[in-house]
């Protein structure tokens, strides 16, 4: 009995060695939500500004640039994956979800976001054409988003050539996250005319200074970065709310757990006491008896 109560002492004591390992996990992703939730709105101010600056571009721009609204013969598709476990389904829906929306027919350049999301691609019989590793931290969001533009320079040069897509996974309510995708080129109407919309901040007309095509350029260059940016940021918190999800679940069943072998424990030890107790009573009862 007594080896019985020594082996649910140790899984008493690895239940709750876990127990503390789970709730470290839990406060990690519950800080990097919120560093990439904070890195995103942080951001939505810096996006008006150059909301702003290229609605001025649009109302100078020459109309065939504003009516060119052929279909381009290339659409850029980014899916920003994990790599990280204890993510559930998070790679195989997205990549369901990307695969239903693209139309079968037209050709695209893939490029993963993550190796895991590439071999996910692999198994449906679409290779990526380019794979770059995910983020880390905010920082490195900021090399990966640098890198996308450099690698695809020709996307703020000759934007109404090109067609791009971005698939991620976004948080949704706080606790859980829904597979989205974002069209960011050709540079439609529509977005044009939710441009024109935008309320400039005073009075006076704005004015560009220098080249109308350079500013418009360097300003479509910041919208990428930005598109990039908020799609890889919104995917890491959504990674991390699952991976919360997950820590939720594993304490919930180690706190089962625990509570389970502490009664077998509380019951086998007050068995052997109850067993103790009954062999010294026996004996002083025996003893009585002889001494009679």
């Amino acid at each position: 009995m007594s080896d019985t109560l020594l082996g649910l002492q140790r899984k008493i004591n690895s239940a709750t060695d876990l127990a503390g390992v789970v709730r470290t996990m839990k406060a990690l992703a519950a800080s990097s939500i919120n560093q990439y939730e904070e890195a995103v709105e942080s951001l939505r101010h810096y996006g008006h500004t150059v909301d702003l600056g290229l609605s001025a571009c649009l109302r100078a721009l020459p109309a065939n640039f504003k009516n060119n609204q052929q279909d381009p013969p290339l659409t850029l598709v980014l899916i920003f994956g994990s790599d990280q476990g204890l993510v559930g389904q998070f790679n195989e829906s997205l990549v369901a979800f990307a695969l239903k929306k693209l139309p079968r027919n037209k050709p695209r350049h893939l490029i993963a976001i993550g190796e895991r999301i590439a071999g996910q691609l692999e198994t449906h019989n679409h290779a990526a054409d380019q794979v770059y590793r995910i983020p880390t931290s905010v920082d490195s969001i900021t090399e990966l988003g640098i890198d996308l533009q450099l690698d695809n320079a020709d996307l703020s040069l000759t934007p109404q050539r090109h067609g791009m897509q971005v698939f991620y996974n976004a948080p949704h309510l706080g606790t859980t996250y829904v597979p989205r995708m974002r069209t960011i080129l050709p540079l439609d109407l529509a977005w044009q005319e939710e441009l024109s919309r935008l309320d400039w901040p005073s009075s006076a007309l704005p004015e560009i200074c220098g080249r109308l095509d350079d500013t418009f350029i360097a300003l479509l260059k910041e919208y990428l970065f930005i598109s990039f940016f908020q799609a890889c940021a919104e995917s890491l918190a959504s990674e991390n709310i699952c991976r919360l999800t997950a820590m939720q679940r594993a304490e919930k069943n180690i706190q089962d757990q625990l509570d389970s072998l502490q009664r077998t424990y509380h019951r086998r030890r007050q068995d052997t006491i109850d067993a103790e107790l009954f062999d010294v009573t026996f004996g002083f009862e025996q003893l009585n008896h002889e001494g009679r």
